[in-house]
């Protein structure tokens, strides 16, 4: 079970039940992984954290971007920003990771 995940949650929270989109955003400075290999494991953490199966991940987002380029926040979510404010005299690697409901009737 992850607890970087469980420390972030309210003292109360529960476990959804129903389908989800993820959305997973790899921040690196030199360190630049296979953008596949990191997701399966993230997937896997969030089991019994935020969902009960990953069989419930309908939607997945990927993405990583190199924290030494140009980076446009234009809609992104205030917890990336936050993280890109208070480490930009000192990056370092970081993993956004956002889980929310999916209508499994709207086509992407």
């Amino acid at each position: 079970m992850s607890t970087a995940a469980i420390s972030v949650l309210p003292d109360q929270h529960a476990l959804v039940a129903d389908s989800v989109r993820v959305t997973i955003v790899y921040f690196y400075v030199h360190t630049d992984l296979d953008l596949d290999n990191i997701i399966k494991p993230i997937l896997d953490a969030l089991i019994e954290v935020i969902y009960v199966s990953d069989f419930q991940v309908a939607d997945i987002s990927a993405a990583k971007r190199d924290r030494a380029g140009t980076l446009i926040l234009e809609g992104a979510s205030p917890v990336i920003i936050e993280q890109l404010a208070s480490s930009a005299d000192d990056p370092q690697d970081f993993v956004y990771v956002g889980v929310e409901l999916v209508n499994l009737t709207t086509l992407i």
